[in-house]
């Protein structure tokens, strides 16, 4: 579409000096903002993205490694906030407890794809 600019996404942790631990592409977003859900578990943070892929941000060191599983819905008690586009921007800010619509987080998801 010639009016929406295609950004990738980069998912990047930084230490308490500022300083990158580690990065990793995520899904490139077709120029409509799509967001990303930030949720707590024991060991990791769960970035679920708007493809619903999963990535574990390590709590401890910041290492980020892509998920082994896609998420069909969301646990809302676990959720601790959203990522979502700076209008007019390829940034992202979060965004504590927003609420959002459970189609704008699989906005992108497979329609084959079962959530198994």
């Amino acid at each position: 579409h010639p009016f929406l600019v295609d950004h990738c996404k980069q998912l990047t942790t930084v230490n308490t000096k500022g300083e990158i631990v580690d990065t990793m592409s995520i899904y490139c977003d077709p120029g409509t903002g799509c967001i990303s859900i930030l949720l707590d578990s024991k060991r990791d943070f769960i970035l679920v993205d708007c493809n619903s892929q999963c990535y574990n941000i390590n709590k401890k060191n910041g290492s980020i490694e892509l998920g082994n599983k896609r998420l069909s819905n969301i646990d809302t008690d676990k959720m601790l906030g959203t990522f979502v586009n700076i209008k007019g921007s390829s940034q992202y800010v979060f965004v504590q407890g927003k609420t959002f619509e459970e189609e704008e987080i699989f906005k992108y998801n497979d329609p084959i794809y079962n959530g198994n």
